[in-house]
């Protein structure tokens, strides 16, 4: 069995997390394609995914139902950062579609987190949110 460095698997990550993001800008790739683990390891294919599904609710609203399903099962680590592109991402899209039936649901999910860390981080954001 070969043993790679930890520089070149690195630079592997980097190479397939670039072949990602680009194969979902040119819309080859759907976040639904892309595999679970891979997801959750990658969190900046969410953001990626985001800005194409920005334009429809619909959308948007499976790929956020998507990421609930990552928090979910996600290691403490990047569950926080999971979490994070949520938040934004929940505040970004209610200013743009206010009145969304498609996003209503999100909101509820926000409540049901448990951990202080991480209410306090959504506590933040809403407070952020509204002070602007």
């Amino acid at each position: 069995m070969k043993y790679y460095h930890p520089y070149e698997l690195e630079q592997a990550n980097n190479m397939l997390l670039t072949l990602i993001k680009e194969q979902i800008l040119k819309g080859n790739l759907a976040l639904t394609d892309i595999n679970q683990e891979l997801r959750i390891m990658f969190p900046n294919i969410y953001i990626t995914a985001f800005r194409i599904s920005r334009e429809s609710s619909k959308l948007y609203a499976k790929d956020m139902h998507l990421l609930i399903t990552d928090i979910i099962i996600a290691d403490t680590e990047n569950r926080k950062d999971l979490i994070e592109i949520y938040v934004n991402n929940y505040l970004e899209i209610t200013n743009k579609y206010p009145d969304s039936k498609d996003l209503k649901f999100f909101k509820l999910f926000l409540s049901q987190l448990t951990d202080e860390d991480e209410q306090l981080k959504l506590k933040l954001a809403f407070e952020k949110n509204i002070n602007q």
